[in-house]
């Protein structure tokens, strides 16, 4: 496991902002460590189609989930994420490994 903890004073990276008297840094050691330390086992991609799927699927995924709409779309609209017709499903299975 990689660890997550470290002191603010030992951080490095891009000073982007201040935040109550202190700098906001951005890409800093804990970060980058916590990103690689969530995508180590894959990551689930929500899709919508199946080119967006064999993109996914080219890029690493490790599964993928079909929705009507993205997620960003559905906050926008205030809606709720529905699964997408049983036939893109199938389209989309028949399509990637």
């Amino acid at each position: 496991m990689l660890p997550l903890s470290g002191e603010r004073k030992n951080a490095k990276g891009i000073v982007c902002g201040r935040a109550e008297s202190s700098d906001v840094l951005r890409g800093t050691t804990t970060l980058k460590r916590g990103f690689a330390h969530m995508l180590k086992n894959g990551v689930v991609m929500d899709v919508t189609n199946v080119e967006q799927a064999q993109i996914a699927e080219e890029a690493g995924a490790v599964s993928v989930m079909v929705l009507d709409k993205l997620p960003s779309d559905v906050r926008k609209a205030g809606g709720v994420a529905r699964t997408a017709s049983i036939r893109i499903i199938e389209e989309i299975m028949d399509s990637v490994t």
